[in-house]
């Protein structure tokens, strides 16, 4: 089943009033002004996505528009909040990621070219043994 369907199901079992509207095909480039602005836009990201340049580009549309962001961050379970409500200046990513080339991330094919977009957001350091060894392969 979509991940999409999935969780609109879950949240109609919690709160069977509330309005869901499914991107099931995830979020891209052509879709992400309905997603932030459509049905009325929202007031909170929680971005889980697997994509380096979707997770860039849905920071920088909730900057435009003062949404904060909240992201896990780490296999460890660690929490990383943007509140680009309360800091419209706040670079995307607290500024891990200023020393490389945003642009290029939406490029990066391949592992390996993501891979140092990717180490500064999840952080070497918290990461388990497990996935580190999983980085490398």
């Amino acid at each position: 089943m979509n991940k999409a369907v999935n969780v609109a199901r879950e949240i109609a079992e919690i709160d069977p009033f509330l309005k869901v509207t499914c991107f099931t095909e995830g979020l891209t480039r052509e879709n992400m002004d309905a997603f932030f602005d459509g049905d009325g836009g929202l007031d909170l990201v929680i971005e889980e996505c697997d994509s380096i340049d979707i997770k860039i580009l849905a920071r920088k549309a909730a900057k435009a528009r003062g949404i904060p962001v909240v992201m896990d961050m780490s296999d460890r379970g660690c929490l990383d909040i943007e509140r680009f409500d309360l800091e419209p200046d706040r670079p995307l990513m607290h500024g891990w990621i200023d020393h490389l080339d945003l642009d290029a991330a939406a490029n990066a094919l391949t592992s390996e070219e993501k891979v140092p977009y990717m180490l500064p957001i999840v952080g070497v350091e918290t990461l388990s043994p497990r996935l580190k060894a999983s980085v490398v392969e």
